[in-house]
């Protein structure tokens, strides 16, 4: 579970939040401060064209700025959310019988499917850096080996509907195959603890 929950940052930017939205008042007074120089001072038209412009390029910049930290504030709620609920199914030892969407974005930060040298690799990169991979050739071996596992071990099973090209080796090159859709199971390894 520690592993887990060191996946989420606990690094807060809502002071940063505060800092760009001071700096917006200031460009808006900035602003003001213009127009009012450009209709009571009659200052020169390119003197105000050039300084405007620069006012809003800075205004620009700090709105997009905000945006991203909101949606950053967003985001880092919705996988407290997640990790909560992998938490709750951790603690009650219940299998999750649907994909939670919020579960998974909690903890996976991008899927890699297939490699050069196996092109059914399957690799879960987690937001904390770790990776999980599950080759062709290491499921072989485990069903070879005659690995079992009971129900009780089932976190996950679904089948994902996406279309993934294949390029499968034919004796002269490789023949690219379409996949309708994949099989996801994920199981409960007590050898492989978190």
């Amino acid at each position: 579970m520690k592993k887990i929950k060191s996946i989420s940052k606990d690094t807060s930017n809502e002071p940063l939040i505060k800092e760009i939205s001071n700096k917006i008042y200031e460009v808006n007074k900035k602003m003001g401060m213009l127009v009012d120089l450009h209709i009571e001072w009659n200052i020169d038209e390119t003197v105000y064209l050039t300084k405007k412009a620069d006012l809003d390029k800075k205004k620009e910049k700090l709105q997009h700025d905000m945006e991203l930290l909101t949606l950053e504030k967003e985001d880092k709620a919705n996988i407290e959310v997640g990790l909560q609920k992998i938490e709750k199914i951790l603690l009650n030892s219940k299998i999750m019988l649907e994909f939670d969407k919020d579960v998974f974005e909690a903890i996976v930060k991008k899927i890699i499917i297939g490699q050069e040298d196996d092109p059914l690799a399957v690799i879960f990169v987690l937001k904390n850096g770790d990776e999980y991979k599950n080759s062709m050739q290491e499921i072989q071996e485990e069903v070879k080996a005659d690995i079992t596992y009971s129900r009780e071990d089932i976190i996950l099973d679904f089948f994902s509907n996406q279309k993934i090209v294949n390029f499968e080796p034919n004796g002269v090159g490789k023949t690219k195959k379409l996949i309708d859709k994949i099989r996801v199971k994920v199981v409960y390894n007590h050898n492989n603890m978190l």
